[in-house]
């Protein structure tokens, strides 16, 4: 049975003991809500989005929400509910990159354009640094036991694509993968264009698991979803693409000693592409119903890269 309440009046009881006076709430998604809030300083009301999330991880949101701001997030406040928590978030301002970089790559814009998206890009390397260096937690597998198991599962989706030696290559690489340490630590989760913020100015990260987990995780995310973007487009280019990239993991280094670009990285990156192919094997989403017939090409690049990278290194 889930814990999570049906009833948007309960969710406001629930705000309404903790200090927030909710006037208005919708639902927006599961477990996800927009409130209208009175103000305490009589400045009118404000947006707050309300995400309900499981109290095994109370923990996590309380040390994500002292550090929010710092590491990007809206601000924030942690609400205990006793068999749920509610993240109370102030809206971020902008659009999401994943609205924004299909325009920005066109090239007349991009010339005039590029400098600000390195910087802002920039940013959100620097965020994702500090936030994994002020939480960071010990080591672990970059795949744990599940995933593990998932990834060696998910190559069938290979077959037919690539020659078979492929295939044995990237199950050994998913096999031995037990053997590569990696920096654990609270991670916003999936860090795709979608869920990063950009106002002309400001970065904000929206949408937090507050996960503690191999922090390659996330440079999988941002660097995966930039390749994508780049390529997507005809008038796109792996030069683009790299050169936000490449500013991501400049910003990221400037916050976080840990190198980036390491063998626990390219195996998230390979497993994450792979996970894509399967996706658009039965494709839920219109997105992903359109862009099934553009990304593979880019994602069996990938792959290969990501292999000559893996066994390069050994």
């Amino acid at each position: 049975m889930s814990p999570y309440p049906d009833s948007t009046d309960e969710i406001s009881r629930v705000c309404r003991e903790a200090g927030f006076e909710v006037t208005a709430i919708k639902k927006v998604r599961s477990r996800v809500y927009k409130a209208i809030v009175a103000s305490q300083a009589d400045s009118g009301p404000e947006t707050k989005y309300i995400k309900l999330h499981s109290t095994s991880r109370k923990s996590e949101f309380e040390t994500f929400a002292a550090i929010a701001t710092s590491v990007g997030h809206p601000p924030c406040d942690v609400v205990d509910a006793d068999n749920y928590l509610c993240l109370v978030m102030d809206s971020a301002p902008g659009r999401p990159f994943s609205q924004l970089l299909p325009v920005v790559f066109l090239p007349g814009v991009w010339t005039y354009k590029q400098q600000q998206y390195v910087e802002a890009f920039q940013r959100v390397g620097r965020q994702l640094g500090r936030l994994h260096a002020r939480t960071e937690d010990g080591t672990g597998p970059v795949l744990d036991t599940s995933e593990q198991q998932k990834a060696v599962d998910k190559t069938a989706v290979l077959e037919g694509h690539v020659d078979h030696e492929t295939i044995t290559a990237i199950t050994n690489i998913f096999e031995k993968s037990s053997n590569i340490v990696t920096p654990y630590a609270i991670t916003y989760g999936d860090r795709t264009p979608h869920n990063i913020v950009f106002d002309g100015k400001n970065v904000s990260q929206i949408d937090t698991s507050c996960k503690k987990r191999s922090t390659a995780y996330e440079h999988r995310g941002v660097v995966m979803g930039l390749t994508l973007m780049a390529r997507r487009v005809p008038y796109g280019t792996v030069s683009k693409g790299r050169r936000l990239i490449d500013a991501y993991w400049n910003g990221y280094t400037q916050e976080n000693s840990t190198s980036g670009a390491d063998n626990a990285y390219f195996v998230r990156h390979l497993y994450g592409a792979i996970k894509l192919l399967n996706t658009y094997e039965s494709p839920q989403t219109i997105e992903s119903k359109l862009t099934k017939w553009i990304d593979p090409p880019i994602l069996y690049d990938e792959i290969e890269t990501a292999i000559q990278k893996i066994t390069s290194n050994e």
